[in-house]
């Protein structure tokens, strides 16, 4: 595949990349993560469209000379998103568990201080 044969040319592989953030990184949204994962779950590359018709068949014959061809295009897709996914769920599960952990510590001392005003116009608005 395209990383397996640009592995020395800086390649980095599979980036799935959203407004809100990369899914590799962990930093994308749940909600972006999840539509993505959904339309990549059914998706076949061989189905796919192009805006020009000499692109898809460009891409096209790519794939069918690759080893695997069409059905390892797609398993390669899915396990790049597999990776991603467990990458970002790591992330938010370790950003979860920190501010869990602060809100059961009742000896943490508040990073920020909210002001009477704050709170009483806070209780009035209930």
């Amino acid at each position: 595949l395209l990383a397996e044969r640009r592995k020395n040319d800086g390649f980095s592989g599979l980036w799935l990349c959203a407004d809100s953030g990369s899914l590799r990184s962990g930093d994308a949204s749940v909600e972006m993560a999840m539509t993505i994962a959904e339309v990549i779950a059914d998706l076949r590359v061989e189905d796919a469209q192009a805006s020009f018709k000499k692109d898809k068949d460009m891409i096209d014959d790519a794939i069918r000379q690759m080893s695997g061809g069409f059905p390892r295009m797609d398993a390669y897709l899915r396990s790049h998103l597999v990776e991603a996914l467990t990458s970002m769920k790591d992330s938010f599960d370790q950003k979860f568990n920190t501010v869990l952990d602060k809100l059961k510590d009742v000896n943490a001392q508040p990073t920020i201080s909210i002001s009477s005003a704050f709170l009483a116009s806070m209780a009035a608005s209930k």
